[in-house]
């Protein structure tokens, strides 16, 4: 007897296969100022972009916010910060987004400071134990951490800080980078940090990760880069890691890889429209933006954005061919939710549908409806119950709408 489960986890892992060979990178509107080595986050629904270098080489305090409804930069409502740099580095943390380290335009930076988007006000954090520019900043374990770069002098470190909030101190940490590296791509997921290339006595191309242990961390190799690699952006979605642009051994590059942590693999992905460097980056969704960054042998700052979505592969339950996927639109608020969340669906065709909700692991979780539905809108919602009327864990889900012709997904948060 053919496994129900085994099936429903086999098409849920087809379904989150990203198509490489349909994604392409398009162009969002360019920001008021070019910008290379500049810092980005999400929070809400803005994109906030932190200084920078500037076309006359300067570094800049000015601060850029992109509305993620409208598409449109806006240069006046953030006030500027403190202390200008570049090859700083900008986290969300308890609501709030920390600028860390960087470069003015003489020296490596210690210094750390605090917007709050809710008030629109900057504030100060105490700063670091060391001078850092092109570090690596990641939560891990509920804490954060700023891990390697390069010192005032030029000198690449391996060490580890991180942020005791009770006390507003930065304290040493206990473990260190398997090597010395700056400007190098990272990522953190589920509690183990990645590193990937960077700089150090020159390009290198060898990956790690460190995985929390009972004494600590302990360093695993990952491989190699297709080549040596630096001063990039790395973005995280759902169990991959895209490593995209950099420095290479003759020049800037356009080049996006992308390490599947589950199979543990390096994929190709289509390429950035240009080669870049030194620029920043941000996910919101299932859309990875690229922003900014130097360009050509002078690392020209550049004010261009581009961006790519990356969608679910259509699988066809008994017509496994290509079909339009916008047969099937959804949208569900609120999101990240708690309580319930409502899903709009549009539907252009009538046909028999199932509507189900999967965690990340592929288990289904709820079915909310399978049968027949006439084209138009409809309307569900997800009290967070699975088939057994047990509320679930805070996490990430995903609802799965299938047709006769083709499925789709859309990513939701709860948040208990």
């Amino acid at each position: 007897m053919i496994n129900k489960y085994l099936i429903e986890k086999i098409l849920f892992v087809l379904l989150l296969n990203i198509s490489v060979a349909n994604s392409q990178w398009m162009s969002a509107a360019n920001m008021h100022m070019p910008r290379g080595g500049a810092a980005a986050v999400k929070w809400g629904n803005y994109i906030y972009v932190f200084g920078g270098k500037a076309m006359n080489n300067k570094a800049l305090d000015s601060v850029e916010r992109f509305d993620l409804r409208t598409g449109e930069w806006d240069k006046k409502t953030v006030p500027d910060f403190d202390k200008a740099r570049y090859n700083a580095r900008a986290i969300v943390f308890d609501d709030k987004i920390y600028l860390i380290g960087g470069r003015d335009e003489s020296s490596a930076l210690k210094k750390v400071e605090v917007y709050d988007p809710v008030q629109n006000s900057w504030s100060e954090a105490q700063n670091l134990h060391e001078e850092r520019e092109g570090l690596a900043v990641h939560i891990l374990n509920g804490l954060m951490h700023v891990i390697g770069g390069r010192e005032e002098y030029h000198s690449i470190v391996s060490d580890i800080e991180w942020y005791n909030k009770s006390e507003n101190k930065w304290k040493v940490g206990s473990w260190e980078m398997k090597y010395p590296r700056a400007d190098f791509f990272s990522a953190a997921y589920r509690d183990t940090f990645y590193q990937f290339g960077g700089y150090y006595y020159g390009l290198t191309k060898t990956a790690y990760r460190a995985v929390p242990t009972n004494e600590g961390y302990r360093w695993e190799s990952l491989g190699e880069l297709s080549t040596g690699r630096a001063y990039g952006v790395s973005l995280v979605i759902d169990d991959q890691i895209f490593l995209i642009g950099g420095e290479v051994a003759d020049g800037k590059s356009d080049m996006v890889e992308v390490y599947n942590i589950h199979e543990g693999s390096f994929h190709e992905f289509t390429p950035l429209s240009g080669a870049r460097s030194g620029m920043a980056g941000v996910v919101s969704g299932d859309t990875l933006f690229v922003i900014g960054g130097f360009a050509g042998n002078d690392d020209t700052p550049m004010h261009t954005v581009e961006y790519t979505t990356l969608a679910a592969t259509p699988i066809g339950i008994i017509d496994r061919s290509p079909v339009p996927r916008t047969r099937i639109l959804v949208k569900g608020y609120p999101n990240p939710f708690n309580g319930r969340i409502t899903f709009r669906i549009r539907l252009s065709d009538p046909d028999q549908y199932r509507l189900e909700i999967f965690d990340l692991a592929g288990r289904l979780v709820k079915t909310l409806y399978n049968g027949r539905l006439t084209a138009g809108e409809q309307q569900f919602s997800w009290d967070a119950r699975d088939n057994n009327r047990q509320i679930s864990a805070s996490g990430v889900y995903f609802l799965v709408i299938r047709s006769t012709k083709e499925a789709q997904r859309l990513k939701i948060i709860y948040v208990r």
